[in-house]
């Protein structure tokens, strides 16, 4: 048996390490975190993005219209109100591939293998 070896692909937990990683008990994390997790999803960025663009040309690439105003809203929820934070037009930092994980839908507790998901903008 041992002339048909075939290597085995360990999977990874995603939720376990967003967990992890949130909860500061990974010394050294890399900043800022690529990786988090929701009740039902975990997502986990590449290494680099793949583009930086500038806000209005990233909305124009990838037709989404109300980006500025996404942009704002998820600023005014994620900071404390006393927090006055100007947005600029600087360059947006652009990941086109991330993996996803979700639980099996029968046992929460066992994770299904993650899923690349690419993006693109729909003029390519």
């Amino acid at each position: 048996m041992q002339h048909y070896y075939t290597p085995s692909c360990t999977s990874i937990n995603y939720f376990e390490a967003a967990k992890a990683i949130a909860s500061s008990t990974v010394p050294g994390a890399v900043l800022p975190h690529r990786i988090f997790a929701s009740s039902t999803t975990a997502f986990f960025l590449a290494v680099k993005p793949m583009l930086r663009m500038l806000i209005d040309d990233t909305a124009e690439a990838y037709s989404l219209p109300n980006l500025w105003l996404a942009i704002t809203d998820y600023y005014c929820h994620a900071h404390s109100a006393d927090t006055q934070v100007e947005i600029t037009a600087e360059n947006m930092q652009i990941w086109s591939k991330i993996q996803v994980q979700q639980p099996t839908y029968h046992d929460r507790q066992l994770v299904k293998l993650p899923q690349s998901l690419i993006a693109s903008p729909p003029s390519m």
